[in-house]
């Protein structure tokens, strides 16, 4: 296991370490920008913890390794997560002024794991697919905001397929975009079904609206999710396919050709141009 220190302004801060049953890092010293925090092998592995008993945070990357193949990130199941979770930043702080993909804060200590199930949500291309969406994962809030057309909203990795429930807290700004899930971590992935949902005139994606009227800006539709949200699960009956980055994949690319986040149709109440406040892959901390 790995943990590497950013090189960015500020990502320099403290880190305890625990794995199986003891702390193996407990100095509340800064760990310098750019360098291994800690690095060790173990003959097993069954829990890793994080947490920063300073105001001090620090931010960068957990990995793991095993039988000598590549380095994997490890995901945070308990941390607050802004953007994406598995390719992304971890920070770890004493306090709650941190800024990171997956933040670990207020002194807690939050659990890393090497999952395999793994859940992707992006916003679609087409007009207006840009509006409110709030993510829950296993009864905990992961993502809350307004997201632009074609970034990338959740990317989660856990041990066991976890309960992911979609809603709106708009009701006049809908979201639509794809919700897709690898058994695999990331080989092959599939869209993730919402029996909940209303049918959409679509024939591809998901929408989520806190009103009623986003009905052709996906195949499924959570309508009225300010109030309602909707559960998405796995299609036991689904066919996956591979997983591409940059490339032209019909479910899964990103920068490429993707048929399948472009949802279709519009959502007359929603608004255009809004910013994405929440997909930050760097990290920073007002007290560093």
């Amino acid at each position: 296991v790995k943990f590497s220190t950013g090189a960015d302004e500020k990502n320099d801060g403290s880190l305890n370490i625990f794995v199986n049953d003891s702390w193996v890092r407990s100095d509340d010293g800064v760990v310098e920008k750019g360098v291994v925090a800690y690095e060790s092998c173990f003959d097993r592995i069954t829990v890793i913890k994080v947490k920063n008993p300073t105001n001090n945070a620090w931010v960068g990357k957990a990995e793991i390794q095993r039988s000598g193949g590549d380095w994997e990130p490890l995901s945070c199941s308990d941390c607050t997560h802004t953007g994406s979770g598995r390719t992304g930043i971890l920070g770890v702080d004493g306090n709650d002024d941190l800024n990171a993909a997956a933040r670990c804060m207020k002194g807690r200590e939050c659990t890393l794991e090497e999952g395999l199930v793994c859940v992707k949500m992006e916003t679609g291309t087409n007009e207006n697919n840009n509006g409110d969406v709030k993510v829950t994962v296993n009864d905990l809030e992961r993502i809350s905001g307004t997201f632009e057309k074609g970034n990338l909203v959740l990317d989660m990795c856990f041990e066991k397929i976890p309960d992911v429930k979609v809603s709106s807290p708009n009701s006049e700004d809908a979201w639509a975009g794809t919700a897709m899930i690898s058994l695999d971590r990331g080989v092959t992935e599939q869209p993730m079904v919402c029996p909940q949902c209303s049918a959409g005139t679509a024939s591809t994606g998901l929408a989520v609206d806190g009103g009623n009227d986003a009905s052709n800006q996906g195949k499924y539709v959570c309508l009225d999710a300010d109030t309602t949200p909707c559960s998405l699960q796995v299609d036991a009956g689904g066919n996956s396919t591979n997983s591409s980055i940059g490339g032209n994949d019909t479910n899964s690319s990103i920068g490429g050709n993707d048929t399948n986040s472009s949802t279709g149709g519009s959502d007359t109440n929603s608004s255009k141009g809004d910013s994405d406040t929440n997909s930050s892959t760097g990290g920073s901390d007002t007290n560093s």
